[in-house]
């Protein structure tokens, strides 16, 4: 609201408070200075044409600004729009400015508007309850609640006191929330306790960090090592004791800042808080870090166990092909012996004898048993390489068992069974022969159980490791302390949230009417469907192919749409008049047309650094081209020192505040005409961008295909229809992307409000049409396995004309009305927030095995899957815009690549958070190109029409703002800026050049 109107809010931008910054939006003009029949008769009211102008322009002054301004400093466009609704002369302004009615008209329209005057009456004491509540319950920054505060203290028609007393205000009231919250978190820390987690600040003797970072510094090698490491660290963080720290009086927004605080600040900065903030701010991360460590040692573990198996696969099938030349010798033995027992002139009595002859009963059993273990089931294979690492195993084993706990959704599950068995046999409260066994295959038995009938210990254990390891995957088996392993029936809203709140979340996504609405609704789209295809095909008979078992869709490929003449003129023309710039200039003159900088706070306070801006692009442009500081850093610029470049990474560069900062451009692109011809971001595409990750990590995983025998990362991004990338998320390896569709649309922190979502046939799940269709999204993957596509009807009797034999399967409309509640449930737990749909999915789905009530989605997916390939079959223009959205989002994809060169390409980032740093800057800069091709565009086009050649919009659809010709993106990186460009305005284009 406050940036709406234009004002400045920042320490620095002191001066345009209750200023205008510059000329109010027609929007805003519109909306603030619209002058109903009432205004206009109270404006009539002044005696002369100057004093009415005055009063109106007045009027609308305190609306958009929420005070009285200097009346010399109004824009004129505010002054002709108010004289053009009361049908005067603009030019009696000056008139106005002259006289000494300003002050009366002030009173008057405070006391005819209803008005209040900041600190006068019990409007102000609602406002300081407003401010406290805010304060208390939510997570804002210095700057973010004084926008807040203001736009509070508009809403309710109270004049803004001066900038200080606001400032004042906001700061003593977070201040008193955080002494509040820290003395109740601080409250319940023993003396023990306070004196273990002060220790964290210390650094120890021979150490370089305190034990506080070395503590958050997460593992990072997926080996036993790596593994071994977690769980000391682990023990460490248990140690402190933690757990015991309730939080039911403190809103959870509040202490998430207080862990952001203890994450990620430096220890000294810590250490300078007052006993209670730095007791309470020291507990909570000793609690976070609790849960989070718990994450980090299933993390290893899984990993550890999977590439055992892998390692033990992959070893025994070398092993298997080393010895072929074994196998064919004891099967030519075998052969020569068999040959007696086929040999009708040898008699029955003589067959063992004559089989002897040319060998000897050991070279048989020897070859019998070389062509069993041989030929051996890869599943017994596997069992007996890994019962070889058993000793291996025993390096990080008991302290597994000691010190993580694992529970299961069904208390009888046989893996969860078996491992606490085996910790009790660890502690010596159980011994080995009382072992449950439900959980042990038959691949396994034979290595498990000696000749005597006694277990052996390492194949027990390597067995119930490997069905801990699937039991994890599937969700089966968690752990309590954990956050993302925690207990998955956490993840969806407790029966008590649902019923108070249940009905208002159905009737918010049209689901109030029952499963039998739904279905009917669905059933006329799929019968609309079937009968438009049906059309087509008759018309069309080659849409349809049969082969041996029944017939299939079988859709020719699009033709390419020749561009037209204009619209190649227009691309020449436009690309003739965009000056050339380098990269550096291009993130300097987008931030002097949007601020994004100014999003990057630090994770405590709000002080800001003379030329900040500067170091952040300059930041930025070291992660996104992927270049080490010294392409960057200047000794005689201060803000572009080594040491200050990497001050700013350590303190500014973090995911939110980059998710702030594309927030702005996204927002800003979204406001550019030519932007609105591409779209209004309706249309959104999600695919994933891979890296190699050459370093070892955890945060990494394997691929063949896109990483070769290395490991890598994905960057799962959304781009909208102009072309903006508005989110992404950073995932391990190349993780499934249907997992990960719904995070960011459910979770837009930008203007933007995709309504339809296009991805690759990858993303192409049942689950994921049903889950969008119940959310209110409208999802056109693109369906490049069409003629394996199954279609479903609801109606069994329904007769679809020739599409009869394609439309086979039915849906189970029982298992949907069986689990109708349940299915509301986990949409309204997705549509509140109240937890990561890419979680929720994943225990749905229980590693390839979807539990029944993801069953029941996929059922309603299925028909909206059936629609949407009809619809793609059929309908030649919806495949078109589905595939030039996608090809927008690869093109953009080139153009990320491009940016980000250095070290071919690769991400050096060991964690998460590097990681997640990395990219997002790499996303943001990508958006900086973007922005300033759109912009410039944009001016290039306005240059035109004004020429007197008006350009089409049919031709603008058509231009892209993915090329980067004009924009150096090599070389040694100067970031002077002029100072017209500094101050927002744009460079003269090339006219010299236009022809």
């Amino acid at each position: 609201m406050a940036a709406e109107r234009g004002v400045g809010f920042a320490a620095d931008k002191i001066v345009q408070w209750g200023r205008y910054a510059g000329d109010p939006t027609p929007e805003q003009l519109t909306r603030y200075f619209h002058l109903s029949p009432t205004d206009l008769e109270y404006a009539r009211r002044r005696r002369s044409p100057a004093t009415q102008l005055g009063y109106g322009v007045q009027l609308g002054t305190v609306r958009f600004l929420g005070t009285f301004t200097a009346v010399a400093g109004i824009p004129r466009s505010v002054i002709a729009e108010v004289a053009r609704q009361l049908e005067l002369d603009a030019s009696q302004w000056p008139d106005y400015v002259a006289s000494r009615a300003r002050e009366v008209h002030q009173v008057d329209i405070r006391l005819e508007h209803s008005y209040h005057v900041f600190g006068q009456d019990t409007a102000h004491v609602a406002f300081l309850r407003w401010l406290w509540d805010r304060a208390w319950t939510a997570n804002d920054s210095a700057s973010q609640l004084l926008d807040l505060a203001t736009g509070w203290l508009v809403e309710h028609q109270i004049l803004l006191p001066g900038f200080t007393v606001l400032q004042r205000l906001c700061s003593t009231a977070r201040d008193r929330a955080t002494r509040l919250a820290s003395r109740r978190i601080a409250s319940q820390v023993s003396p023990d306790r306070r004196h273990d987690l002060k220790s964290l600040l210390e650094v120890a003797a021979g150490e370089n960090t305190s034990r506080l970072e070395q503590l958050r510094r997460p593992p990072r090698q997926p080996s036993i090592d790596g593994l071994i490491a977690a769980l000391q660290r682990l023990a460490r963080v248990q140690r402190l004791g933690a757990t015991v720290i309730q939080l039911d009086g403190v809103p959870a927004s509040r202490t998430a800042r207080m862990v952001t605080e203890a994450m990620q600040v430096k220890a000294q900065r810590i250490r300078r808080h007052s006993p209670e903030r730095r007791d309470a701010t020291l507990a909570l991360f000793a609690r976070h870090l609790h849960a989070t460590a718990h994450d980090d040692v299933i993390d290893v573990l899984l990993i550890v166990l999977h590439d055992l198996t892998a390692k033990v696969e992959r070893l025994g099938e070398q092993e298997r092909l080393r010895t072929l030349g074994d196998l064919d010798a004891a099967a030519l033995l075998l052969a020569r012996a068999a040959q007696a027992l086929l040999d009708p002139t040898v008699a029955d009595s003589r067959v063992r004898a004559t089989a002897l002859q040319h060998t000897s009963r050991s070279e048989l059993e020897t070859a019998i048993a070389r062509v069993h273990a041989i030929v051996a089931h890869p599943g017994d294979r596997v069992a007996a390489g890994m019962r070889a690492r058993y000793p291996h195993i025993r390096r990080f084993l008991p302290a597994l068992l000691r010190q993580v706990t694992f529970d299961a959704t069904t208390p009888a599950d046989p893996a969860l069974a078996a491992i606490r068995h085996l910790a009790a046999v660890e502690d010596g409260k159980a011994a080995l022969s009382d072992a449950p066994t439900g959980h042990v295959g038959r691949h396994w038995t034979a290595l498990m159980f000696r000749d005597d009938g006694t277990l052996d210990a390492g194949a027990y254990t390597l067995c119930t490791l490997d069905a801990l390891r699937l039991a994890i995957r599937r969700r089966d088996v968690f752990v309590p302390d954990a956050l993302r392993w925690g207990d998955p029936r956490r993840l969806l809203l407790d029966k008590t949230s649902w019923k108070r709140n249940g009905a208002s979340v159905k009737r918010a996504l049209d689901l109030d009417g029952g499963p039998r609405r739904l279905l009917a609704r669905l059933g006329r789209e799929l019968d609309n469907a079937y009968a438009h295809a049906g059309e087509v095909v008759t018309d069309e008979p080659g849409l349809l192919a049969a082969d041996r078992t029944h017939e299939r869709f079988k859709v020719p490929p699009l033709d390419a749409e020749p561009l037209p003449a204009s619209t190649e003129l227009l691309r020449d023309r436009i690309a003739s008049l965009i000056p050339t710039s380098e990269l550096p200039e291009v993130l300097l003159e987008v931030d002097a047309w949007t601020g994004f900088t100014r999003a990057f706070l630090p994770a405590t306070g709000t002080a800001r650094s003379a030329d900040l801006a500067l170091s952040i692009c300059a930041a930025l442009l070291v992660h996104a081209c992927n270049v080490p500081y010294t392409a960057v850093s200047r000794r005689d610029v201060p803000a572009l020192t080594e040491a200050r470049l990497k001050w700013v990474e350590a303190n500014y560069l973090r995911a939110d505040t980059v998710t702030a900062a594309n927030t702005r451009l996204v927002d800003h692109q979204a406001g550019i005409p030519l932007a609105r011809q591409w779209g209004g971001g309706e249309l959104t595409s999600a695919d994933g961008l891979r890296f190699v990750v050459p370093v070892r990590s955890i945060h990494s995983g394997p691929n063949p295909r896109y990483f070769g025998t290395g490991r890598g990362i994905t960057l799962f991004n959304y781009v909208a229809d102009n072309y903006l990338g508005w989110a992404s998320i950073v995932v391990t390896g190349t993780a499934r992307d249907s997992q990960f569709l719904l995070d960011r649309i459910l979770d837009n922190p930008t203007s933007l409000n995709p309504t339809e979502i296009v991805t690759d046939t990858a993303s192409a799940s049942d689950l994921n049409f049903g889950l969008c269709q119940l959310l209110g999204y409208r999802y056109m993957p693109r369906l490049a396995d069409l003629p394996d596509r199954r279609l479903f009807r609801i109606h069994p009797g329904r007769d679809y004309g020739p599409l009869n034999p394609l439309a086979r399967h039915r849906i189970n409309i029982g298992l949907i009305r069986d689990h109708w509640d349940d299915i509301c449930r986990v949409v309204g737990t997705l549509h509140t927030k109240a937890a990561v749909p890419s979680e929720v999915i994943r225990a749905l789905q229980r590693a390839g095995r979807p539990v029944v009530l993801a069953r029941a989605i996929a059922e309603i997916g299925k028909v909206v899957r059936t629609i949407a390939t009809l619809d793609y079959a059929t309908r030649p223009e919806q495949r078109r815009r589905i595939l030039i959205q996608l090809n927008r989002q690869e093109s953009r994809h080139a153009l990320a690549r491009a940016v980000c060169h250095g070290r071919r390409g690769q991400i050096h980032q060991a964690y998460r958070s590097g990681q997640e740093q990395q990219l997002g800057a790499l996303g943001l800069v990508t958006n900086a190109i973007v922005l300033w091709n759109t912009t410039y565009m944009n001016h290039a086009i306005d240059h035109i029409d004004r020429s007197g050649t008006p350009t089409a919009e049919s031709d603008q659809e058509r231009l892209s703002p993915l090329q980067h010709e004009q924009v150096n993106l090599h070389g040694r990186y100067s970031f002077l800026l002029p100072d017209q460009l500094r101050a927002g305005e744009l460079r003269p284009l090339l006219t010299g050049c236009d022809g």
